[in-house]
């Protein structure tokens, strides 16, 4: 197995080999923009209809603020979605007005304040074929006038923090509401909430986005992570919210429910047998995993487990495409039966420490050509696939002859969990809408996004804009997050429901003039 590594073929798109027929225009238009940065837009004129866009707010979460590539810096606050909407609104005959924005000073964005932004949003290296993180920076405090604020995304929120006051402090471990980036815009941190903020303002057109984050930490850290819908807190707190909105305002707002996540790009970069082998690296993984079978069989031996439960833990590869070794921490765990082993002196203590990693171990489960019936694997998974954990031999090599972590895996069960809580959040949403249709209309981003990804991209003047976070796509470089693309795409389908309840004549953008994901140069 020494050379195994340089002849594994693992297909990921985070390691994307891009093609020069395809892609090299779309690269080389990123770099003459260098990176993405604010577009400006001459908008036509329009003719609002039954509505008033006069005071715009939107409240909702990452993507509302403008998080792209896996920060918030310039250039992706000022495409986000809300911006571009009220930048439409502005045209003659629409009657739009001011739209502010708790602004960012960072033009690289920071992945950690308190470590000091070691690192900033994540870039397509074109050269490597790969992620890597821009130098990082403070986005720093606002020190603008909040009460003139229209833009309440606020990154990484559920619902529950829009209608309390400790979202906006104290910072303390005791304190799990806490949110920095709302502490730095609240009109009263630690008194005032965001819902209360927003509907200071006195809008007469809102949007409103809520429960991704209910589902979304759960799912990237592959089920160890956040509880789904944390407390269980989301339907009243969203009632809430609207309630307030109806009771407070004389606003009309569009409401967008809570996409598939698992069709997330995320979620669909590595597929669970990504894992190609020829015959003579199929023949020294087996070989190398010979310990561990041998080990498993001989719990069957001892009368530990019965021989069922060996055949469905034992690993063996094949020429072709396979799937990865994984931990399933849903497994009975092998540790104890090992010892058991020891003491019975079947195995020496060196072989039971040997074999520790691989207590709670299988095989992925899949089905090949569907990918809705097969376990997930991570994005976040490309980083150590087919590498050496620390300390060991280089001839191991984790998701081959050592497994994938429980976090970086989607299990069956927590895939059907996921969506079963996602359903219920968006039936939720429906309901309370349905209940304030004169007020309310709902835009359902799952249908856009699904159909958009069956599609194989959204077509623009013959032109495709790609679901993927590619250098063609609308997506940004975390795979989660729209980009300015698709931000322009999101603006452009909201205005036509607008439109369509409304009686308005919205113009709309074209999402060729926003910039994709920003490339390393």
């Amino acid at each position: 197995m020494k050379n195994l590594r340089k002849y594994i073929g693992v297909g990921l798109m985070s390691l994307v080999v891009l093609s020069c027929d395809d892609y090299d225009s779309l690269v080389q238009e990123e770099i003459d923009q260098n990176n993405p940065n604010e577009t400006e837009v001459t908008a036509p004129t329009g003719d609002s209809g039954e509505l008033d866009l006069s005071t715009y707010v939107s409240l909702g979460a990452s993507i509302t603020a403008g998080v792209m590539d896996n920060s918030i810096y310039v250039a992706s606050q000022n495409n986000s979605f809300p911006v571009i909407l009220a930048q439409q609104f502005k045209a003659e005959g629409v009657g739009g007005g001011d739209f502010n924005v708790p602004t960012v000073k960072s033009i690289t964005g920071c992945q950690d304040e308190d470590e000091g932004c070691p690192e900033g949003r994540l870039l397509l290296d074109v050269a490597a074929a790969g992620l890597v993180n821009d130098a990082g920076e403070s986005i720093g405090t606002f020190d603008g006038d909040k009460s003139t604020l229209n833009n309440y995304g606020i990154p990484g929120a559920i619902a529950l923090n829009f209608v309390q006051a400790a979202t906006g402090g104290p910072d303390s471990d005791l304190n799990p509401l806490y949110n920095g980036f709302y502490a730095r815009m609240a009109s009263t941190p630690g008194v005032s909430t965001p819902i209360g903020d927003a509907l200071a303002k006195a809008p007469t057109f809102m949007t409103l986005w809520f429960g991704g984050n209910e589902v979304l930490g759960y799912a990237t850290s592959g089920g160890t992570g956040s509880d789904l819908d944390p407390n269980g807190a989301f339907n009243a707190s969203f009632s809430g919210i609207v309630a307030n909105v109806i009771a407070s305002s004389a606003a009309k707002g569009v409401v967008i429910n809570v996409p598939s996540v698992l069709a997330l790009p995320f979620f669909q970069a590595v597929q669970w047998n990504d894992l190609e082998l020829d015959q003579a690296n199929a023949d020294a993984l087996n070989t190398g995993l010979e310990g561990y079978n041998n080990a498993v069989q001989g719990l069957v031996v001892a009368g530990l487990i019965v021989q069922q439960e060996a055949d469905a833990r034992k690993i063996s590869y094949s020429p072709g495409k396979n799937g990865f070794m994984i931990v399933d921490s849903t497994l009975t765990d092998f540790g104890p039966e090992w010892d058991k082993l020891v003491l019975a002196s079947q195995m020496t203590s060196q072989e039971r420490a040997q074999l520790e990693p691989y207590r709670l171990v299988r095989h992925i489960a899949g089905v090949d050509g569907d990918a809705t019936q097969s376990e997930t694997v991570l994005l976040t998974a490309s980083t150590i696939i087919n590498t050496t954990p620390t300390g060991l031999p280089e001839t191991i090599l984790t998701g081959l002859s050592y497994p994938l972590p429980d976090s970086l895996v989607l299990t069956g069960a927590e895939k059907v969990a996921i969506e079963t809580t996602r359903g219920a959040i968006n039936a939720h949403i429906k309901s309370v809408v349905d209940a304030n249709s004169d007020r309310l209309i709902l835009y359902d981003v799952e249908t856009l996004l699904l159909g958009i990804a069956v599609a194989g991209g959204y077509d623009v003047d013959g032109i495709t804009v790609t679901y993927d976070f590619l250098p063609t796509g609308m997506f940004s470089n975390d795979a989660i997050h729209i980009n300015a693309r698709g931000s322009a795409i999101l603006a452009n389908e909201i205005m036509k429901a607008m439109e369509s309840k409304w009686n308005a004549d919205l113009p709309k953008v074209n999402p060729l003039d926003y910039a994709s994901s920003p490339v390393k140069l």
